[in-house]
């Protein structure tokens, strides 16, 4: 299981997922899914293991993010000075 910290909310039905995840909030994922969040920036945490620049490519290939106003950014440095950040 893989521990991340949600920079933005993922809801129910995007990314395959079955329920929704709420920025700002902790949860414990399986490895591949936490890797999969982390990999393209929804997410905080340490990987489950290394990834080469093809495979984070192929995960970033199915990106689709919204950004209102730079909400994402302050979240990021929010959390990346509290110590939560990758």
């Amino acid at each position: 299981m893989g521990k991340v910290t949600m920079l933005v909310s993922v809801g129910a039905g995007a990314l395959d997922v079955d329920e929704s995840y709420e920025a700002g909030k902790e949860y414990d994922l399986d490895d591949e899914k936490a890797d999969e969040f982390i990999v393209k920036g929804y997410a905080s945490g340490t990987l489950s293991r290394p990834y080469d620049e093809s495979e984070k490519a192929g995960l970033l290939g199915q990106i689709q993010a919204i950004n209102f106003g730079g909400e994402i950014d302050v979240l990021r440095n929010q959390l990346a000075q509290e110590g939560g950040g990758s």
